[in-house]
Parts: structure tokens; C-alpha cells; sequence
């Protein structure tokens, strides 16, 4: 009965066989060599090549940021100066302005003080005036 509780044993598969071994002749080695040597070759420069790409883009990436940091820096600066531009054209617009209120306010003293004047004239006009009257007396001229 204990026969039965194993396994039964597995199946032996033979070792397999090695391969045949080839001779080589020297061309066909020389052929295989320089295939190998060019796929390397090919794989090298491909590998070349893409550095060199990647390297460009990195360029061309750097000088990108450059250049738009210098634009920045430009707008920047330009702005900077129209605002200097619009505050010292608004200053000089506001010291005008107070200039032409100050003046205004001075003739309109002057006028006050003419007026004054006009009004006093008059009357001492009116006081020394003589009223001209035409003469009843006087025969009349007509036309």
C-alpha cells in the first residue's frame, strides 16, 4: 500500500543533442565580423545622432528662454519708461493747469478792480455832465 501513495516516477527525456558543430571558413567569418562591426557601427551613430538631436533641442531651448527673457527684459524697460513719460507728462499737465487757474483767478481780480473803477468813473462822469437839452426857445432844423 505504500507504493501506491507515491508518484509515480516521471518519464526520463534524453539530454538533448548538441548542435552540430560548423567549421567556419575564414570569408564567411570575415563577412560575419564586418556585419556585426557595421550593425555596432550603425547602432553607435544612430546613438550619435540622436545626442546631437537631443543636444539641438536643449540648444534650442536655451536660446529660446534667452530670447524671451530678453523681450521680457525689453517690454519691461520700455514700459518702465513710458510710465516715467506719462508721469512727468501729467505732472506737467497738472502744473499748467495750476498755472492757467492762478492766472484766471488774477484777471478775474483785475476785472473786479476795473469793474470797481468803471462804476466809480461813471459816477463822477454823471456828477460833472451837463444835460444837454435841446432849446424851446431854439427854431428846430428839419431835414
Amino acid at each position: 500500500m505504500e507504493h501506491r501513495d507515491e508518484p509515480p516516477p516521471a518519464p526520463r527525456v534524453p539530454a538533448p543533442e548538441p548542435p552540430p558543430f560548423e567549421f567556419e571558413d575564414s570569408l564567411a567569418k570575415w563577412k560575419r565580423e564586418a556585419n556585426e562591426d557595421s550593425r555596432r557601427r550603425e547602432a553607435a551613430d544612430a546613438e550619435r545622432k540622436r545626442q546631437e538631436r537631443d543636444d539641438g533641442r536643449a540648444r534650442a531651448q536655451a536660446a529660446q528662454a534667452d530670447w524671451n527673457a530678453w523681450c521680457d527684459r525689453r517690454i519691461a524697460a520700455a514700459l518702465t519708461e513710458h510710465n516715467q513719460k506719462f508721469a512727468e507728462l501729467a505732472r506737467g499737465s497738472v502744473e499748467f493747469s495750476d498755472a492757467v487757474c492762478a492766472r484766471l483767478r488774477h484777471m478775474e481780480t483785475m476785472l473786479e478792480q476795473l469793474s470797481a473803477k468803471l462804476t466809480e468813473l461813471c459816477a463822477i462822469d454823471d456828477q460833472h455832465r451837463v444835460i444837454d437839452m435841446p432849446s424851446p426857445l431854439r427854431p428846430r432844423s428839419v431835414n
